[in-house]
């Protein structure tokens, strides 16, 4: 063992990283916006671009608060903040003196920041107040933040973007789980405050099966790009030019294109490629056509934002051992560190690299994953081992820091993060092989995962358990339930319990993407009684190994009574059950002082009973 001059059982010390989020860049140049939870809670901040010198703009100590944007002419910014988890964003300008004012009042509402338009004097936001279910676009004036609704959502599209010139709105429509259409409205405000729009361009048709998600307008609002897999496995880019109405692939890379826009100007094109799990950045000089990196190859580069004059660009790097750290590199220049996210106490020495692996599943399907082996695991000395199952469905593990994760692995327990079947990021068919099976062939995989593991000289077959989040929580409850003789025990974070539950109350902001989860999950009213199969909750009573509950209560998604219910069910079974209920969060923990909690809970549970 390396000896350590901090006490690495306390997951403090790998949680107070300071976690930065969202990047803009002031009018002058002078300022990155950015979010921060340096304090234990998220609050907006302001970082120098010469000085080095960080500055904290809100003071809340128990609401997480997210910065947006800075105006484009002067020092107003936008932030977001929701209540206590519940996820229904309001949009907030805070004035340079230090007021601020709730731009999307009432209860109920959810909303979201949506673009400037060329001269900063307006900006366009979404909300759902006129129907829950469904965004409206709204303009507001940057002077008086004055507004109007420009665009009625009556054919429940996704709104996506909408050009600088405010003439071109970017929105998709939902046809199924494996396909979907773009839909471009053309909207004119020459008739005083109505604003009139029609369909301008359509892509994607009814029999074709391919799913589109728009990336961003050019800067000249002449073109629009977008990600496609048509006819392919991975989602490239195309472009839609506005004046023609032609459509043309623009790039092709082998693996899912996940963001691609460009500088103020358009000279500095940007593209992040998910390459194995792992996000890789593009720059290009479109001048030159030559590229423009910025990160080397162990370290992710993301979030990238240019001064108005692109002379800077502010971005994040990050590891598997190294939380996000901001930086800005002076084109044709030098980088510079401008925060350092890293605690100083985090045990260095004790943080594990993942390695890409893959494993055989129960009909020969290769399953991508990522193994996190403790310096300590040897032959000689097998150690413990988690399953950790991400959410979704259709999410990925990624190579990214995750302090859960690294505090597991510092105190002597392999991890395998599991892409099972269904994840995103290998491709449309791998994605689609657990549509209306999830439950069942995505479990099969974790079970293999177990057998991987097992056959592993440095880890203990007999000591393996499985954890995860959300979708997550549901497969290791699962697993817990159908296959009880398999893993040791299971930690189940705000997972479902009950799919007919959770289906039926879907919240009403998220009826732009009901129909997809229908498809892919099932529908409760036309398929109860596959849905009840697979849910735990039914059949708790086959449940004989410890478990754990976590479970945020203001959760919109997975409700608290999923987590109540399956508690009392288990614990009728005579078997260890815990439960941790967090009063101030919802699907998702903010708090840094909830997240330390919930992670010595899981290492104190792991300590007992694995």
């Amino acid at each position: 063992m390396i000896p350590l001059s901090v006490d690495i059982s306390d997951a403090s010390h790998f949680h107070e990283n300071t976690t930065l989020t969202g990047l803009s860049c002031s009018y002058d140049g002078r300022y990155f916006l950015l979010s921060s939870d340096q304090s234990g809670c998220a609050n907006v901040y302001r970082v120098a671009t010469e000085a080095n010198r960080i500055e904290q703009l809100t003071h809340f100590a128990t609401q997480p608060t997210f910065a947006i944007s800075y105006f484009p002419r002067d020092s107003r910014f936008l932030y977001r903040q929701d209540q206590c988890g519940d996820e229904l964003d309001h949009i907030w300008v805070h004035e340079p003196d230090g007021q601020r004012r709730d731009l999307t009042p009432g209860d109920g509402l959810k909303a979201s920041f949506l673009q400037w338009n060329d001269s900063g004097e307006q900006f366009w936001l979404l909300h759902n107040q006129r129907d829950a279910s469904v965004y409206d676009v709204y303009c507001y004036c940057a002077a008086d933040y004055t507004n109007q609704r420009v665009f009625t959502n009556c054919d429940q599209v996704n709104v996506c973007d909408i050009s600088r010139d405010g003439v071109w709105l970017a929105c998709e429509k939902e046809l199924n789980s494996r396909a979907n259409q773009l839909v471009f409205y053309r909207l004119d405000t020459s008739k005083g405050k109505r604003c009139e729009y029609q369909p301008g361009y359509w892509v994607g048709k009814n029999d074709m099966q391919a799913r589109h998600m728009i990336m961003s307008f050019a800067p000249d609002s002449q073109s629009v790009f977008y990600t496609s897999d048509l006819d392919c496995e991975h989602k490239n880019v195309w472009v839609l030019d506005l004046v023609t109405g032609k459509t043309a692939e623009l790039l092709r890379l082998g693996w899912d294109v996940t963001a691609f826009y460009f500088s103020p100007s358009g000279r500095y094109q940007i593209c992040e490629v998910n390459r194995d799990a792992k996000t890789c950045l593009q720059v290009t000089d479109t001048n030159t056509q030559k590229p423009y990196f910025l990160s080397n190859e162990e370290d992710a580069a993301t979030g990238l934002c240019f001064s108005p004059d692109e002379s800077r660009i502010g971005y994040y790097t990050e590891s598997c051992i190294c939380p996000a750290n901001l930086h800005i590199h002076h084109i044709g220049g030098s980088n510079n560190r401008l925060i350092q996210a890293q605690n100083p106490k985090l045990p260095q020495q004790r943080l594990v690299r993942a390695e890409v692996v893959h494993y055989r599943s129960f009909d020969g399907l290769s399953i991508p994953a990522l193994l996190y082996r403790p310096s300590e695991a040897s032959p000689d000395n097998p150690v413990a081992a988690m399953l950790w199952i991400h959410g979704g469905p259709g999410d990925q593990s990624q190579q990214k820091f995750d302090p859960v994760i690294q505090h597991l692995v510092s105190n002597g327990y392999a991890v395998l993060a599991v892409n099972h079947r269904g994840s995103t990021g290998y491709g449309k068919t791998f994605f689609h092989m657990a549509d209306r099976q999830h439950g069942d062939v995505d479990l099969e995989d974790c079970l293999y995962a177990k057998h991987y593991l097992g056959d592993l000289d440095w880890v203990d077959g007999q000591r393996i358990g499985i954890m995860g989040c959300s979708y997550g929580g549901f497969l290791a409850l699962a697993a817990l339930t159908f296959k009880p003789d398999i893993f040791a025990l299971a930690i189940n974070i705000f997972g479902v319990t009950n799919w007919l539950r959770t289906l039926n109350s879907i919240p009403p902001w998220m009826g732009g993407v009901r129909k997809r989860i229908y498809d892919v999950m099932g529908d409760p009213t036309q398929e109860h009684q596959r849905l009840k199969q697979v849910s735990p909750l039914f059949h708790a009573s086959q449940i004989c190994r410890p478990l754990l509950v976590v479970q945020g209560k203001n959760d919109q998604r997975v409700l608290q009574i999923e987590s109540d219910e399956i508690v009392q069910a288990v614990k009728r079974n005579g078997v260890p059950v815990e439960y941790l209920l967090f009063e101030d969060e919802g699907h998702g923990f903010n708090r840094r002082a909830n997240l330390i909690a919930a992670s010595n809970h899981y290492l104190n549970f792991l300590n007992q009973y694995l």
